[in-house]
């Protein structure tokens, strides 16, 4: 991150049972490398904590509590629950000053106090470290090759830098000290990250610049076809990348701004096991940005602890699913777009990249008429979650019944807004006591449509 920017990252939860709130506070230290040094003039201010992922339907209270220390409560005033599982709960955000200084600076947490639905507390983990993260600042970014963009070709010619032997001519000092990311010294996988972070994150993504390609070969990249819902929650649409000669690695964005769907994650389909992907998603969901490179240290290296490059040889297509959901409100057609492909070679070279078929049309969602979705998990043991979407504003009703038909448990009875929705059933009827094992049904009623679903219970 650049400074006078912002820099934001996600806090996440790992869980076992089900979680009713979390009470934290997060300090981003002035000190690039003292845990709890301090400097003035404060170069870090919190500006936004928003709810994320998992812990969707929940509410947050924040305050800065003194410089750049920030008091965050998450709860929920309807009695749901972040079911067991892994992912996001929180998204913030820091401004950073523009005196600051490059460097890393640590992220540390504190004052962890974890609530279950009754109110009692799950302890933490043991493991627990008081370092979770580093925010990077610096005015040249990654640009490793000094092109004037940071790029994926700067990426490679990192990972290039990872695989050099001491002394290497591919990578001399100079270019370690742009390689060196996190400013711990040292150039490895952890640079890669933080500059693959960097350029997803960061500005002029796709805008142009960098060095010419090389024309010996071609990288061709499109949507195998149109978009297309697979369920009324949730779309897919398919892009192929067929690599050229001395292929290594890719960028590329998606604009579907005028899609009315909203972009939710991305699978890719690796036919090497030799590459991973990463990206960084518009919170609104609208925009998204990929990129795909290799990944140093493959299961055949795991043993060793030495990295590992794929062949620069000739690869087998690869396919990555866009995974999407309705937007709410929005019920029309539209159409998700690739750009600002960039691909390069083993080389650190830049390769030509052409976009076969840029676009993928989005059909109109299946939410013009109310629908449900199946429970996931389904068989569960402690909750399960189950989405539905109206096309426009109307009341709903979302029940659980056993399978004689006996009422369990009202989990929705209100006016909704169009567009999706999900609610959680913990397992427990309306008097707050856990069912048993077996078969329940949710019934779920729109105005005159009416939708059930099966779902099963362990315990």
């Amino acid at each position: 991150m650049r400074p006078g920017g912002t820099a934001c990252f996600d806090v996440v939860l790992k869980n076992e049972v089900p979680v009713g709130g979390v009470q934290t506070e997060i300090v981003v230290n002035n000190s690039r490398y003292e845990p709890y040094g301090s400097t003035e003039p404060i170069l870090f201010r919190p500006t936004s904590v928003e709810v994320a992922g998992r812990a969707a339907g929940f509410q947050v209270a924040w305050t800065n509590v003194e410089a750049s220390r920030l008091g965050i409560n998450l709860y929920s005033g309807t009695g749901a629950t972040i079911r067991p599982g892994y992912g996001s709960i929180l998204h913030v955000c820091y401004s950073i000053a523009p005196e600051t200084p490059e460097g890393r600076y640590p992220i540390i947490y504190g004052s962890e106090v974890v609530a279950d639905p009754a109110g009692g507390e799950i302890p933490r983990c043991l493991t627990f470290a008081g370092i979770v993260g580093w925010i990077c600042v610096g005015e040249t970014g990654c640009d490793l090759n000094g092109d004037g963009a940071s790029d994926i070709v700067d990426i490679i010619h990192l990972v290039n830098c990872t695989l050099a032997r001491p002394g290497s001519d591919a990578c001399p000092d100079s270019v370690k000290v742009r390689a060196d990311c996190n400013g711990d010294g040292l150039v490895n996988i952890r640079d890669v990250i933080c500059c693959v972070r960097k350029v997803l994150e960061g500005g002029g993504f796709g805008s142009g610049g960098g060095a010419p390609a090389d024309t010996s070969g071609t990288t061709s990249i499109g949507f195998t076809g149109p978009a297309r819902w697979i369920s009324p929650t949730e779309g897919r649409a398919t892009i192929e990348i067929t690599p050229g000669v001395d292929f290594a690695g890719m960028q590329f964005g998606i604009d579907g701004s005028s899609s009315g769907a909203r972009i939710r994650e991305f699978k890719l389909f690796n036919p090497t096991d030799a590459y991973w992907i990463e990206t960084s998603v518009n919170p609104g969901g609208g925009n998204a940005r990929v990129m795909l490179y290799p990944a140093l240290y493959l299961p055949s290296a795991q043993g060793s602890g030495r990295p590992v490059r794929p062949s620069p040889a000739v690869h087998p297509p690869f396919r990555i699913d866009v995974i999407f959901e309705p937007v709410a409100g929005s019920t029309g057609t539209g159409s998700l777009k690739l750009v600002g492909a960039r691909s390069a070679g083993h080389s650190a070279r830049a390769i030509t990249t052409k976009s076969i078929a840029p676009t993928a049309q989005v059909p109109q969602s299946p939410g013009a008429a109310p629908s449900l979705s199946v429970p996931v998990p389904n068989p569960f043991a402690v909750g399960t979650e189950i989405a539905y979407t109206v096309p426009t504003q109307r009341r709903v009703t979302l029940r659980v019944y056993s399978v004689s038909g006996r009422l369990i448990r009202t989990l929705v009875d209100a006016s909704v807004p169009a567009g999706l929705h999900r609610a959680q059933w913990d397992g427990r009827d309306s008097a707050g006591h856990e069912t048993r094992s077996g078969i329940y049904f949710f019934k779920f009623t729109a105005g005159e449509v009416e939708r059930t679903a099966r779902v099963m219970r362990l315990r």
